[in-house]
């Protein structure tokens, strides 16, 4: 009885080591845009609008290229890393890189510059959640050009889940599973 009880406390122990992570993997959809663009705007609408839908198909990544104007009407450009994963991006999807336009929408293997004919984006988002094996090439661009998404966000994405939000389930689950798995070693044990 003591070599099952130890046994149970080791596999408790080990379980309680494993990383919390979120339920599900979300389909990333990143959106290059500037301040007071209005076809951001539009994007964001649409994106908002399938987000109310189905808060857990996929993640706005949202990367703030150029923060607003000077005095003479220039905009100002929030990063050279956000510059430069922006256009190899273009390049990636041999798009031109002499105009850069905003919003620049990518998601998996697809590139989209402005904000027209949005409804296309859904089909590829779903495509890509029930894929085997989805697709995330700025990711590998920002990778492959040492680019730390993360840090380079710019605006605070609404629809974006808080950091945690499934860990408590995480944690329920496993609490449920010890209380569990004592109660049958307490009641294994009676019977013997």
């Amino acid at each position: 009885m003591k070599k099952v009880v130890i046994s149970f406390i080791i596999v408790c122990l080990l379980i309680m080591h494993i990383p919390l992570v979120k339920a599900e993997n979300k389909v990333k959809v990143y959106m290059f845009t500037k301040s007071g663009c209005p076809a951001c705007e539009t994007a964001y609408e649409y994106f908002n609008g399938v987000l109310e839908k189905e808060p857990d198909l996929f993640e706005l990544v949202t990367l703030q290229v150029w923060n607003g104007e000077d005095s003479q009407g220039n905009w100002l450009l929030a990063s050279e890393d956000l510059l430069n994963l922006m256009r190899k991006s273009l390049e990636y999807f041999d798009e031109d890189t002499d105009k850069l336009k905003t919003p620049t929408i990518a998601v998996g293997d697809y590139l989209q510059v402005g904000a027209g004919d949005m409804e296309d984006f859904y089909d590829r988002i779903v495509e890509l959640k029930n894929s085997d094996k989805p697709v995330d090439r700025i990711s590998e661009i920002a990778k492959k050009e040492k680019i730390d998404i993360d840090k380079l966000k710019g605006i605070k994405e609404e629809n974006k889940d808080e950091d945690g939000k499934y860990d408590i389930y995480v944690l329920i689950g496993i609490f449920v599973f010890l209380i569990g798995g004592f109660g049958a070693l307490y009641l294994f044990g009676r019977k013997k």
